[in-house]
């Protein structure tokens, strides 16, 4: 069933007047040879104006301008209309994700005009009511496309191959925001719909309508590692496996690009110095980016012993060995780390 208007506006036309309009579509795409007629339809010059005050409550939207610009501005659209077409017509993308892809980089065309001009926002309106026109209008068209698309799929085809681009492209340990995941063919650089899935995690996204994780769809997430039990009793941490799927396509599975790092240890006095006896013994652990202290317990042996970044007194008494001395970081985000092996 096609989405309702509701969800289109939510979904690819969440923009102020004045953004940065995104691109993800190459322009070295390979156009696919499916005959795609009149894929770019919408409502007519005439009907644009009333259509925008209906829809989106653009009373502001002038006819006069209209006609003035309409010309020019249906030639811009031209590239992002073949664009849509090879989009429709391959196979397992659906006319939401193609609409959302394309549509949403068309407003580009009215980046021509001055930010915050007059001619800026009248495009804006204009370009917005006119690509929802489109996307109504897209069932049909978008129907005879996948027919075509799929025919052309040679049988026993092999599987395809996908190219990734992520954003951000490094996630900082302390990461709680939105990711964003493209996918394109590895051969036609066409935009593909496929589903993203996190290691041992349950996630959803509201920019899509069943909230599923979907390239090209922003989705939250908040930096969340695996622990792991080495030998001695000790962990390390490592950043969950996401994995990217799509009839078709080879699976593609990596770590999530955390940027992993390892506790800064310092003791003082240093092992060498300590003495039989009472000593006052300061561990410190920072991090080694931020240089800042890094909430952690020191571990004697087995005990939780004592706070890092504070002095604690450790009696070493006559006659028995030294247990290993380490530190554990209190949020499960570094791995351990030993200051001092056990004696021997």
């Amino acid at each position: 069933m096609h989405r309702t208007t509701a969800i289109v506006f939510l979904s690819f036309f969440a923009l102020s007047l004045q953004a940065v309009t995104p691109h993800v579509f190459p322009d070295d795409y390979k156009q696919s040879p499916c005959v795609v007629k009149e894929v770019c339809a919408s409502f007519e010059r005439s009907a644009i104006s009333g259509a925008g005050a209906a829809m989106q409550s653009y009373t502001l939207l002038r006819q006069k301008w209209i006609t003035a610009h309409w010309d020019k501005l249906m030639s811009d659209i031209k590239p992002y209309c073949a664009k849509l077409a090879t989009c429709y017509a391959t196979p397992g993308n659906t006319s939401m994700f193609c609409n959302d892809v394309v549509l949403t980089t068309m407003m580009s065309v009215c980046d021509q005009y001055p930010a915050k001009s007059d001619d800026h926002d009248q495009c804006f309106m204009l370009m917005r009511s006119y690509s929802t026109g489109i996307d109504l209008k897209a069932w049909g068209t978008w129907e005879e496309a996948q027919a075509c698309g799929k025919a052309n799929i040679p049988p026993n085809a092999p599987p395809r191959q996908l190219d990734l681009v992520m954003i951000p492209k490094t996630i900082p340990p302390d990461f709680d925001g939105k990711i964003l995941i493209h996918a394109f063919d590895k051969e036609t650089h066409v935009p593909i719909k496929a589903t993203i899935s996190v290691e041992g995690e349950t996630l959803y996204t509201r920019e899509t309508p069943d909230g599923v994780l979907t390239t090209s769809y922003r989705f939250p997430w908040k930096t969340q590692l695996r622990r792991t039990s080495k030998s001695g009793g000790h962990s390390e941490y490592a950043p969950p496996m996401v994995t990217i799927t799509r009839e078709g396509y080879e699976t593609i599975t990596f770590p999530m690009p955390v940027e992993m790092r390892k506790l800064a240890v310092t003791m003082t006095p240093s092992i060498d110095k300590l003495k039989r006896g009472a000593n006052t013994v300061t561990i410190t652990a920072v991090d080694p980016v931020t240089k800042k202290p890094v909430d952690a317990r020191v571990m004697i042996g087995e005990r939780d012993f004592a706070e890092a970044n504070q002095p604690f007194e450790l009696e070493l008494k006559r006659g028995e060995k030294r247990p290993e001395i380490w530190v554990r970081s209190s949020f499960e985000r570094y791995d351990d780390v030993v200051v001092a092996p056990a004696e021997r």
